[in-house]
């Protein structure tokens, strides 16, 4: 039987601010851009899709400070390896869709 005292949403699963935190907010956002480059490595149309759970991951598992790194790391994943090389009005439109949306995201899960 399930332990229902044991299921906490309301609390990080790593300790927040800890170096623990931070490297699986990392692992977590290079598995997110890993399985984006496997899967569709030519698809620039919707270059944070794979970030936006990775974001809500590492949130949840290591607190709003880890967070905003893994939404940082996204972005630099997504403007390093996904976007296409000339920077375009679209791009920087859905850097500021995925930056508004994750900011929320992580306020929301961490309040």
């Amino acid at each position: 039987m399930i332990a229902v005292s044991k299921l906490y949403l309301d609390r990080p699963r790593f300790s927040p601010q800890s170096r623990q935190a931070y490297l699986t907010a990392t692992l977590i956002v290079v598995c997110a851009t890993l399985l984006r480059l496997e899967l569709d490595p030519g698809a620039a149309d919707l270059p944070y899709l794979g970030f936006f759970p990775a974001v809500i991951l590492a949130t949840f598992l290591c607190g709003s400070s880890a967070g905003f790194l893994a939404m940082f790391l996204s972005i630099a994943a997504a403007w390093l390896f996904i976007l296409p090389a000339d920077v375009s009005s679209a791009s920087i439109y859905r850097t500021g869709v995925f930056t508004v949306g994750t900011v929320t995201i992580v306020a929301v899960i961490g309040a």
